[in-house]
């Protein structure tokens, strides 16, 4: 997988010096800007196909490679808005896939995809030198969050901020 940063929902100012600092960097950006644009698991909109979006191997701080798999053919459930279960195949199941509603995101969120860690420091690096003004929510993408949808990412990674600040 090449380099690329999912950015979701994100002001323009923010979004054009990320993209521009991002590409001299040699690191596509795809930007969505509204919850229309990203109504597929973090993996398919990283661009791993359906079949392959929960196969991801990586290396993890100790420098060895970890890889996931997610729970093909299995059955899935998520809340929707009014809070009733929806429940389908998850996107690398046989048959007919039911899509979620997806919730909008609080706020703007970055995912980094294909790098490794000390690719992802240096990167915020470079942004803060820039002026780039920060944004709590980010993760990189694992085997374990790859078949995730962005909202549900969001929610964690919001999670975590109310603990530590």
């Amino acid at each position: 997988m090449n380099k690329k940063i999912l950015l979701f929902e994100c002001n323009i100012f923010q979004k054009n010096q990320i993209i521009g600092l991002s590409n001299r960097c040699g690191i596509e950006v795809a930007a969505f800007d509204k919850r229309e644009e990203y109504q597929a698991s973090l993996g398919v909109l990283a661009g791993l196909s359906k079949n392959h979006a929960g196969n991801i191997t990586g290396k993890n701080t100790t420098g060895k490679n970890t890889t996931g798999k997610n729970t093909s053919g299995k059955n899935i459930t998520r809340k929707n808005s009014t809070g009733k279960n929806i429940t389908g195949e998850n996107i690398a199941g046989k048959g007919r896939t039911l899509q979620p509603a997806v919730q909008p995101l609080a706020g703007p969120m970055l995912v980094f995809c294909g790098m490794q860690q000390q690719d992802v420091f240096d990167l915020i690096d470079a942004w803060n030198k820039a002026g780039i003004p920060a944004i709590d929510h980010k993760a990189m993408l694992t085997p374990f969050n790859a078949a995730w949808m962005p909202d549900q990412l969001y929610r964690e990674l919001d999670q975590e901020h109310k603990k530590m600040h």
